[in-house]
């Protein structure tokens, strides 16, 4: 008979539980390992009762066949005795109640027989039915769940594929979030750095400017006093030839008069640093010719 200690509670076989933690590369390893060995100790436990009750259909079955076996002798036996009844016509009163006490009493044994066999063949049927109802019962849960499992894999997927699809999206936005705000840092430093470069070009100008300005003051001022002392200078040589020319004049006086005092001036000797003439004299620069030079 079907035992109830092997019967499983079929409203749920195995639990199913895909609320995975996600991780940046899926879901959390560790649960789905979890999850998968929980299926595999449950599915582990229906195909051990699905074993056992295809054993104890096979046991039942056997049992069955013996009874149907058992009763088939009964039957023919009782068939063998109900063909040859004993004739009672010759027998006394006492026999005669005997037998039919002995044919009643089989009547009665076959007829126990015969229904007990039926109840055994009737609860044999019922056994086979339930088992074979179990068994298509199993098999049908096996089948839906094995297609939920599917769906919930394939859902699994498509989650998961979808998040990635997300991730990357999302990755590709950071990327150029990023690269659009390390495109205005790097205009806002070029910026800074034009910024910076003209205002010390323009500091470096304005330092050459006052070095311009200074050197040519400084030229300037030089080049004053250079005018100042040419100017001196010539002021000098103005007073030497001055000096000069007075100086000739006075010689060109003294010459006449030397020349009477001596009878013999050709064999005279020549005086020795006597100017010459003034007509023999270097004519004397000229101030502007000296001014312009020196500028």
């Amino acid at each position: 008979m079907y035992s109830e200690a092997t019967r499983v509670d079929t409203e749920e076989l195995v639990p199913l539980h895909t609320d995975f933690d996600v991780r940046w590369r899926g879901y959390d390893q560790e649960q789905v390992r979890y999850w998968i060995s929980q299926f595999e100790a449950d599915l582990a436990v229906v195909t051990a009762d699905r074993d056992a009750a295809l054993s104890q259909r096979d046991d039942l079955a056997a049992e069955l066949e013996r009874t149907r076996a058992a009763l088939s002798r009964l039957q023919a036996r009782f068939d063998r005795v109900c063909r040859t009844p004993p004739s009672v016509d010759g027998l006394t009163d006492r026999l005669r109640r005997m037998v039919e006490l002995a044919q009643d009493e089989a009547g009665e044994i076959t007829a126990r027989a015969r229904t007990a066999a039926e109840n055994q063949w009737a609860a044999a049927q019922e056994a086979a039915g339930q088992l074979r109802a179990r068994h298509l019962t199993l098999l049908r849960e096996l089948d839906h769940r094995r297609a939920e499992l599917e769906r919930e894999h394939r859902d699994l997927l498509a989650r998961t594929r979808a998040d990635v699809e997300a991730l990357t999206t999302q990755a590709h936005a950071e990327r150029a979030a990023l690269d659009t705000q390390a495109a205005r840092r790097r205009a806002a430093i070029e910026r800074d750095f034009q910024r910076d470069l003209q205002s010390r070009r323009a500091a470096a100008e304005r330092d050459i400017a006052e070095l311009r300005a200074t050197a040519r003051a400084e030229a300037d001022a030089m080049l004053s006093e250079a005018r100042q002392a040419v100017q001196q200078l010539h002021h000098i040589r103005d007073d030497v030839l001055a000096q000069l020319r007075d100086a000739q004049a006075l010689v060109a006086e003294a010459l006449p008069l030397l020349a009477e005092d001596t009878d013999n001036a050709a064999e005279a000797p020549t005086l020795t640093g006597v100017p010459a003439p003034v007509s023999a004299l270097p004519a004397p620069p000229d101030p502007d010719a000296g001014t312009a030079t020196a500028a």
